[in-house]
C-alpha cells in the first residue's frame, strides 16, 4: 500500500491559505512560502493525512522550473518532514509518496517517490 499525492500551485492567490496551514502543524508557514517552496509544505500537510496508507518510509520531489530538488526517509512523514528540509524543496510543483512495503524490503533505496535526471 502506498499514499501518493501531487500538488500544482497555480497562483500566488492561495499562499496566504498555504501560509495559515503550515502555521497549523507548527511550521512558520510564511518563511516556506517565501522560500519558494509551497508545492512541498501542501505535500507535507497531504503526507501526514496518508500515514494510514505507508509508514515505512516517506519522500517529496519538487521541480522548480530548472532543477529537481528530493527529501526521502525512512518513517512517519510527521517526523521526517521539518522547516529546514521544506525550505529546501523549492518550486511549485512536486508529488509526495507515503510507502508500506508490500513488495520489496522497506529499505533507503527503496524509498519514493524515485526520480532519474536524464541528460
Amino acid at each position: 500500500m502506498c499514499g501518493v499525492c501531487g500538488v500544482y500551485v497555480l497562483n500566488s492567490f492561495d499562499l496566504p491559505n498555504i501560509a495559515r496551514a503550515l502555521d497549523g502543524l507548527g511550521f512558520n508557514g510564511q518563511r516556506i512560502v517565501e522560500k519558494n517552496a509551497s508545492a512541498a509544505g501542501v505535500l507535507s500537510f497531504l503526507l501526514r493525512e496518508l500515514n494510514n496508507r505507508g509508514h515505512d518510509s516517506t519522500g517529496i520531489v519538487t521541480f522548480d522550473g530548472i532543477e529537481y530538488h528530493s527529501h526521502r526517509e525512512m518513517g512517519f512523514a510527521e517526523n521526517v518532514f521539518s522547516q529546514e528540509n521544506l525550505e529546501t524543496l523549492v518550486g511549485h510543483i512536486g508529488i509526495g509518496n507515503d510507502r508500506y512495503a508490500t513488495t520489496g524490503l522497506p529499505r533507503r533505496e527503496n524509498i519514493q517517490p524515485f526520480f532519474l535526471k536524464i541528460e
